[in-house]
């Protein structure tokens, strides 16, 4: 986690849009609420709430192209994403995860092989 917050406050520092990522169900909505008011409360003027339509649960790798051709380099996933490894695997290649790592923030137990 400490990993993911210092990326976050980096993003912050040099004015990145943040992508948070979360499910339509109420966990995933919430999450992506608390998480995108807080970052706007806290001054970040670049925040992008993102949800996936038409893919499903989870993030996909549309919605990374997607997020990744309107320039954006940073995605929080929030109740989602934790078996996400292929997903993960496919930001990583577009240059989204060496200095710009998809942060992944489960909220229940993971399984046995994690993203990068």
């Amino acid at each position: 986690m400490d990993k993911a917050c210092a990326r976050i406050l980096d993003a912050i520092d040099r004015e990145e849009t943040i992508v948070v990522f979360g499910d339509y169900d109420v966990d995933g909505v919430t999450a992506t609420a608390l998480l995108y008011q807080h970052l706007k409360d806290g001054g970040q003027r670049q925040v992008y709430a993102a949800q996936p339509e038409g893919d499903g649960y989870g993030l996909s790798k549309n919605a990374i192209q997607s997020i990744y051709d309107k320039g954006c380099r940073l995605i929080v996933t929030v109740d989602n994403g934790i078996s996400a490894v292929e997903e993960a695997a496919f930001a990583a290649s577009l240059g989204i995860d060496s200095s710009s790592p998809t942060t992944i923030c489960p909220m229940r137990a993971c399984r046995r092989r994690w993203p990068s």
